[in-house]
This record gives C-alpha cells, structure tokens and sequence, in this order.
C-alpha cells in the first residue's frame, strides 16, 4: 500500500463507509469530513444518575471511537461527582468522559450552528440543531424538539440505546443524509414492533414495559469483536445488586488489531495485540463480573457442559459458526448480523433458539459469495485514484473487501439482543427473528412464536434500585 492509503487491518470501519459510498473522494478526505462533522456532547445536572450517566459515556465512546474525536459540556457540579457505572467507581464523571475519549469543554466553547448537540438531561444550551436523549422504562427515544420523556425505571438499555441512536442521526449527517437530525428516533425494546412515537410525554405501561424483576444468572458471549464487546458493554449496566454472582463466559481466538479501536467498545491503543479475551476480561472483572476465557473457535465438537451457561450471545461475522448454534446445547441463544456495506451498515437482523428451522437451515445463513460488495467498493474514486498513484492491487481488494462497521450500530443491536432474554424473563414471547435498521426512521419487524426457553436467572432481591 502506498502512504497515503491505509492497510485493511489499520483504516478505520466507520470511515470506510464515507469513501465506499463515494461520499469522500479520498481516505484523508473520510477522516476529515467525520472530524468536522462530529456531534458535541451536553449533559445536564441529571448526569449524577445512574441512567444519564450510561447514556453519557455511550455518547461519548461511540462519538469518540466513529468520528475521531469527543467534545463534552458537563452542567455545573457534575464533573466532580463520583461516577455510579460499574468499572468506574473510583473516578468522577469527568474522569469517565476522559477515559472514553471526551475533550472537556466549557459552554462558552460550543459550537451553535454548525453540528448537531446531543443533549442528556436538562440544559440551557439552545443550538441549531440539538438531539435530545431520553425514554422511559424500555422505550428509548431521540427527540428534535427538546421534548423529554420521564426518564424512570431501571431498564436502563433504554438509555444506552437512546444515545446510540443519536450518534447514528449525527453519522448519517456527515454521509449527506437530509433528514438525519431532524426527525425524531425510537427503538421500543419491549414490544420492538410497536409504533416508534406515542406523540405523547406519557407513553401507555403496556407499551413502555415493567421494571426489571429478573436478570439471568450467567452469559456466554461467542466472539468478542464489534459486536460481542456492545454485548459486554450493556451488560456492564445491568443492574444485578452483585455482579460476582453473574458468570460471563468469553469465548473469541482473535487478538486486537488497529481497526479493532474504531468499533471495539473496550478497546484502548494499548491493547493492541493483546488477545480479545483477556481484554474483555479485565473490564468486565473491573465491573464485578466472574469471568471465564474459552481461546479458541466455535466448532463443530463444541457443546455446553451442565454448570456452563445455558444462555448466550452470538457475535461473529461469519455464517460457519451460525449454523453450529443449535447443536451447542443452549437453551436460548441470540445471534445478530449486521449489514457490512456503506448503506446497508445499519442494518441489525436477530436470530434466536431454538426455533421452528435449526441454525444450519436458515436461508440466509447459507454459504454466498460477498465479493459483489468489494467490487462496488472498487469503483469509487479512492480506490481508482489509488490504483493510478501506484498502491498495492492487492492490498486495495483487501480494503475493498473489509466490512462497514460502526460502534453505535453495534450498541443499538446489543440493547436489542440482550433485552431479548429480558423479555422473556418477564412473560414476553420470544422474538423468532427481528430486523432493524438503525439508520432508518421505521420500527423494528418482529417474527414471535416458538415456545419461552428456559433461562437461569435472579431474582428481584438481587437486583440494585436505581
């Protein structure tokens, strides 16, 4: 590759949909325009809670991660408050936004006209364009209008996914989309498929779901790239009163890459070669968490011993693995995909067993060929002027054919997928196969029917009171 065009394992994900889509014309170009395009961050004096604050550093790790950089305002009195999210304890919640990647700025630094404002909690700030992040029990919400709703209850996903969703209305922006930021965004994770916007502050209680009463006792993650660290990074946020009662099971045979810190959730500079597993790890043990490391690949020879886990999370990008899901021996298992290309990156498709067809049947799980993306990819004006200027052919395909991917995608599926065994601990059929598109202004279309699954689970004694 020639200086001026990153290698497939160092340029990084988020960018890449800028020049696959011909949005940039070169890859300086992409990183640029997501530097000038980044959204700033005000968190009002409410970022002292618990649930402001876990939609505070989501904002601000996946502002960080997919635009290069963060630029947060905390209300008076906050940044000096001890911050309440687990892993985070001896810090302030400016210490928490500094780690994550915020640059602290003061009001007087913010920019009114030019980017969007994610708004968390109540703020005198007004901008041109502000993005407010607020929901209610399991309804997460972004409103245009400053409009917020109650903010209550202890499904805190609502929050995390709420300040995803922003974070992907300021992405859209700088890909040239006319209606990012200006249209309200929803994601229902009790009834996904109901309307995305009630219009009202007050949203009905069977729409808006209970508060939790059972989280389970133990999870196994299956790959701990983008995805499996969004599922890492929600369970952090579950509100078990002692998360050493929760094993995590870890399973992925990766190591950290460069890329790796654009989409990685828990990913530092520091980690890279250092092999996934041990990473994830480390966090979630600094969160409470009893952990367990399994380095290798799921296989076809794989199968759930009795005091493993009976419930788990599939984050891998390959369909091989996929179609092992069911002879595992889970007893609930969710897997997401996501879309890898420049448009269709947003996309979010869940899968969860047992179901009516066994994993190795499912019709898009079967082998296909995905060498139509990278062809597509090729065409665009980097690729072609890099060819010109003399750059490796074959490290160009290799670009070419790595996948889209974005940080606040991966969170938005990750609420969506672990609240799915939240659901069914609380009486909810179970979702066979759900799609989504975070990029979109739509509601989620959701496919229910094969019988409640058994998970392990604790009960409501065990569960902190936010």
């Amino acid at each position: 590759m020639s200086a001026n065009v990153p290698s497939a394992e160092e340029f990084e994900r988020p960018a890449k949909a800028l020049v696959d889509s011909g949005t940039a014309s070169t890859f300086a170009d992409a990183k640029e325009m997501l530097g000038q395009g980044c959204p700033q961050i005000v968190a009002g004096a409410e970022a002292t809670q618990l649930l402001h604050q876990a939609a505070l550093l989501t904002a601000v790790e996946t502002t960080a991660r997919a635009f290069g950089h963060a630029v947060v305002h905390l209300s008076p009195g906050v940044a000096a408050t001890s911050c309440s999210v687990a892993g985070h304890h001896d810090e302030t919640i400016a210490d928490a936004v500094r780690r994550a990647g915020g640059h602290m700025v003061d009001i007087t630094d913010l920019a009114a006209e030019t980017v969007p404002t994610i708004v968390i909690g109540t703020t005198s700030w007004v901008g041109r364009i502000t993005l407010q992040v607020t929901w209610d029990q399991w309804f997460a919400h972004v409103d245009v209008r400053g409009r917020r709703l109650p903010e209550r209850g202890n499904m805190i996903l609502a929050a995390v996914a709420a300040a995803a969703l922003a974070v992907t209305e300021c992405f859209k922006r700088v890909l040239g989309s006319l209606e990012a930021c200006h249209q309200n965004r929803s994601l229902n994770l009790w009834r996904p498929q109901a309307d995305r916007d009630s219009g009202s502050v007050t949203l009905p209680n069977d729409v808006i779901g209970p508060n939790l009463r059972y989280l389970p006792s133990s999870w196994w993650l299956v790959g701990l790239g983008h995805l499996g660290q969004a599922y890492a990074w929600c369970l952090q946020f579950l509100p078990y009163m002692d998360p050493g009662t929760c094993q995590i099971v870890l399973q992925d045979f990766d190591k950290v890459s460069p890329a790796n810190r654009s989409t990685g959730m828990f990913v530092r500079a520091s980690d890279e070669g250092q092999l996934k597993t041990r990473v994830i790890a480390a966090a979630m043990e600094r969160a409470g968490f009893d952990t367990r490391m399994i380095e290798r690949r799921l296989l076809a020879e794989t199968r759930r011993h009795e005091t493993e886990p009976s419930l788990a999370l599939i984050g891998v990008d390959k369909v091989g693995p996929r179609r092992l899901i069911s002879d595992v021996g889970w007893t609930f298992a969710v897997d997401v995909g996501l879309g890898a290309g420049p448009v269709d990156f947003t996309g979010i498709s869940v899968h969860t067993f047992p179901a009516g067809t066994p994993s190795k049947d499912v019709p898009a799980w079967q082998e296909h060929e995905s060498s139509r993306r990278a062809e597509r990819a090729q065409e665009q004006r980097a690729y072609r002027d890099a060819r010109a200027s003399g750059a490796d052919p074959c490290g160009l395909v290799r670009l070419a054919e790595t996948a889209v991917a974005a940080p606040f995608v991966g969170v938005v599926a990750a609420c969506i997928a672990v609240a799915e065994p939240l659901r069914v601990l609380h009486g909810q059929t179970v979702n066979s196969h759900l799609a989504f598109d975070a990029g979109r202004i739509s509601s989620p279309k959701a496919h229910g029917g094969h019988k409640r699954p058994r998970i392990g689970f604790v009960p409501v004694e065990l569960i902190a009171d936010l």
